[in-house]
């Protein structure tokens, strides 16, 4: 039985007037021109100041660099629309505690460029891609512990070379960093025997991050002429503690005499809810899981929580108020939600404790239904979700960072 909610704490409203006085700039993008515009997306950021918004018109623009907190927001009617050439994230040391969020463009980095996003050695910070299309490598490597990134709703699709260090989209981060990708797809690329290009994975963890994936798709790039399939998810040093939702993970096909790749390649343990894993066609038939390490059904200990916005589209979305939000916690030991709506920066907290504001946050039934509600002219009010297991021996949350973005 569902339970509707439609309050929101007090002590946000109170909140809201003060950020809507200290709202950041919006840089305007504009390939055609135009007063108060600028020509390239490196201009807006080089101009911009710290918590400001890059919107970017439709068209085709050259690559660019963030080395701030911004927010890069693509504004055409579908992801398409807004094209830019590679992305580098250069916020290594002395970079701390950023907040770089990019959203609904796609980013294509040609047919030769190995990488279309790019960064390494990044500062502790927070990174965001959500609803962005990737045609190229996708590499990120963080060289501080409490480094955040969440995926949702984006696209990895490589081409033959297109990637780093086995895996088409590598994503790495040292303990404690947390992972959060969701309804996300990834392509591996295929390889070339005359090129000397083996197949990569779809998605690769390491440095010993922990990662939760869910609704996600990885499949492994296919072998060339005596080339095996690479894997669809690889975990090397790495800790999924909750890999369900419906997730996919299927090794890359061999190329002629040689073997499938394994679904799944880890060194350590992969605890799992509702997914399926296959290894890939080839000669033999690549195996469900290699590499020395475990999949392991999570046994109740990570909760799945699952939303809904209004009526079928699934978060995190933005939404106006007044749209209807439904949740789902499959638990089997029992669990409620915890939900805060939060003003700047709410950080998915790690897996492994739970930080609960009184003034921004209630615990919610693990089935309820949630009408956004009015919050004035400020945008970009994340609702922050997640889910806990309440089993005393094993308590774990389940995150839902930035499930729902209130557009006002």
């Amino acid at each position: 039985m569902k339970s509707t909610i439609s309050f929101v704490p007090a002590a946000c409203v109170s909140l809201l007037s003060l950020c809507a006085a200290l709202s950041a700039t919006d840089r305007i993008v504009d390939a055609v021109g135009g007063p108060g515009t600028y020509p390239t997306v490196q201009a807006a950021i080089n101009a911009a100041l710290p918590g400001d918004r890059v919107l970017i018109r439709a068209g085709v623009y050259p690559g660019f660099s963030v080395t701030k907190s911004i927010h890069v927001l693509g504004v055409g009617t579908d992801i398409g629309d807004v094209v830019v050439g590679p992305v580098h994230l250069g916020l290594g040391f002395p970079n701390q505690n950023y907040h770089v969020s990019i959203a609904h463009l796609r980013i294509d980095a040609g047919p030769v460029a190995p990488l279309a996003v790019s960064g390494q050695e990044l500062g502790a910070g927070q990174i965001e891609f959500e609803s962005v299309q990737v045609e190229g490598g996708f590499r990120l490597l963080a060289g501080e512990p409490s480094f955040v990134l969440s995926m949702a709703n984006c696209t990895v699709i490589g081409d033959i070379g297109q990637g780093f260090d086995g895996g088409t989209c590598t994503i790495a981060a040292p303990a404690p960093s947390y992972f959060t990708i969701t309804r996300c797809f990834f392509q591996g690329a295929r390889g070339d025997l005359f090129a000397a290009q083996p197949p990569l994975a779809g998605l690769l963890l390491d440095r010993g991050v922990t990662a939760q994936i869910e609704q996600c798709q990885m499949r492994g790039g296919r072998g060339d002429i005596a080339q095996a399939g690479a894997p669809g998810l690889y975990v090397r040093q790495a800790q999924v503690r909750s890999f369900g939702t419906g997730s996919v993970a299927t090794g890359g096909d061999g190329g002629i005499a040689a073997a499938g790749g394994p679904g799944v390649r880890t060194t350590s343990t992969v605890q799992h809810g509702t997914v399926t894993v296959a290894g890939g066609i080839g000669t033999p038939n690549g195996p469900t899981v290699a590499g020395g390490g475990a999949l392991l059904p999570a046994g109740g200990i990570v909760p799945e929580l699952q939303f809904a916005i209004d009526g079928g589209l699934v978060g995190p979305v933005s939404v106006r108020p007044g749209t209807p939000v439904a949740w789902h916690l499959a638990c089997p030991v029992g669990g409620v939600v915890l939900m805060s709506i939060a003003i700047g920066d709410p950080r998915p907290a790690p897996l492994d404790r739970l930080v609960v504001d009184p003034g921004l946050a209630q615990f919610l039934p693990a089935d309820a239904d949630f009408v956004v509600p009015p919050l004035g002219d400020f945008q970009g009010l994340p609702l922050f979700f997640q889910a806990v297991a309440l089993d005393p021996a094993s308590t774990y949350p389940a995150t839902a960072a930035y499930a729902v973005h209130v557009d006002g």
